[in-house]
């Protein structure tokens, strides 16, 4: 496994970096994890960890990244024997997808994101734009098998010419061993909350696609009516200072936790009465159109489930469609901050109904959504290149 994220943070693409790791190689696989960063990171078992550093200065770092990636992949093929190799889309790792396949070794190559659609959202450059879409494009079309963690980035894979038959979609999941129910008065004393307020959670990345500031306009607006609730805002971004700015002008308690290591995130999500996604987009266009381009597999939701905990989400494939099925919490326009409170509000009415809806999303975790499931499909992936080696 090749992947280009920092091994210490706490956010979502090193979350599922290291869960499918594990997952992989507890399911009886040989796991090589090639990762950047931290040098405190060890393998355990049948996982091996092995470091790439990361340069201070971010344009040297930029530079010397890919290099120090095809360098290490072709080390560990030449030194071992390996039926695949699996890397997180990126731009910096389109040289290691074309080398390895050079050498012959099957890439099975996770996208998860359309890059030119985020750069876009975030205000960036035109041409940046258009060069991470080359780029993107050509890793994809090098790779054995691609791997889109919703349907609409496979849709979008074919449309940009990456045959049918190597694309298979993989959702993200959860660690259901780490997220799972206690008791939300018990979590709430935990953490030194009120134990007469009710919290609802929303943790994640502070990024802009998120569209944080319609959760917050729509939870200042149900203070008015209901004084006793409250909104834990889990995690650190480059939005919080203006999430922070907003809320302050709002109503109701909201608190801005910072970040919180991953093993502690659980406590949180218990300790509330509902768990809200991102991808809420209220009038931008940007944010709309790279939801329609990529759907949503967010980590966030499946977190939420395995506590127990219904979720409040936007009408945003694929995620939407799993917890329509589920019945595991409300679906509600990403346009429309009234709905969105609606959808709070019926929370805080109804909370023994919602409660129930939180034990069936914990029952399709368990079913569906754990990361072995994940690691079982990719296995079988590997399972068949090595026959078509051989």
């Amino acid at each position: 496994m090749i992947s280009g994220i920092a091994g210490h943070a706490a956010a979502g693409d090193s979350i599922h970096t290291l869960e499918l790791a594990g997952a992989l190689a507890a399911a009886g696989a040989r796991v090589t994890l090639v990762m950047r960063g931290n040098r405190s990171l060890t393998g355990r078992g049948r996982l091996r960890v092995v470091v790439v550093p990361a340069l201070e200065n971010k344009m040297a770092d930029m530079l010397v990244r890919p290099v120090l990636f095809c360098l290490a992949a072709l080390w560990l093929a030449v030194g071992s024997r390996y039926d695949a190799v699996y890397i997180r889309d990126s731009i910096f790792e389109m040289p290691v997808v074309k080398l390895l396949a050079v050498i012959g070794l099957p890439v099975l190559l996770e996208v998860n994101a359309v890059t030119s659609a985020d750069l876009c959202a975030g205000g960036r450059a035109p041409w940046k734009a258009a060069l991470a879409n080359w780029v993107q494009r050509k890793s994809c079309r090098g790779a054995r098998s691609v791997l889109p963690v919703t349907t609409n980035l496979a849709h979008w894979l074919r449309g940009m010419g990456v045959p049918a038959e190597r694309v298979v979609v993989v959702p993200n999941g959860v660690n259901p061993s780490l997220y799972y129910p206690v008791g939300r008065k018990e979590a709430m004393a935990t953490l030194g909350l009120d134990p007469l307020r009710r919290y609802f959670c929303f943790a994640g990345n502070l990024a802009a696609w998120q569209g944080s500031e319609m959760i917050i306009e729509a939870f200042s607006r149900l203070a008015r009516h209901y004084p006793d609730i409250g909104l834990l805002i889990v995690g650190d971004g480059s939005e919080r200072r203006a999430l922070e700015i907003q809320a302050a002008k709002g109503r109701g308690m909201i608190v801005f936790t910072g970040v919180v290591p991953y093993h502690r995130v659980p406590v949180y999500v218990n300790a509330c009465v509902a768990g809200i996604g991102g991808g809420w987009q209220s009038n931008s266009q940007r944010l709309q159109q790279r939801y329609a381009l990529t759907g949503s597999s967010a980590l966030k939701v499946f977190s939420y489930l395995a506590c127990a905990v219904p979720v409040i989400i936007p009408d945003i494939p694929d995620l939407a469609t799993a917890v329509h099925r589920a019945r595991c919490g409300l679906v509600v326009s990403a346009h429309r901050v009234e709905e969105l409170e609606g959808a709070m509000r019926a929370v805080v009415e109804y909370p023994g109904h919602w409660a129930e809806a939180g034990w069936r999303g914990r029952i399709f975790v368990e079913r569906e959504a754990d990361w072995s499931h994940r690691a079982h499909l990719l296995l079988s992936l590997a399972a068949r290149f090595r026959k078509e080696r051989r």
